[in-house]
């Protein structure tokens, strides 16, 4: 779990790290909902990761 003090501290880095997080658990829930999803919803969810 990363620090909320660095979040805190910049609101760009926190807004930033909102939108990833929703994003990747969006993209997770089309990964377990979805039988037939794409090699490209795996690597979106990869990409948010990394960032």
């Amino acid at each position: 779990m990363p620090k909320t003090e660095v979040f805190d501290s910049d609101p760009a880095i926190a807004a930033k790290a909102t939108e990833l997080k929703k994003e990747l658990q969006r993209l997770v829930r089309a990964i377990v909902d979805d039988e037939d999803f794409s090699t490209q919803t795996i690597d979106k969810a990869k990409d948010s990761l990394d960032s």
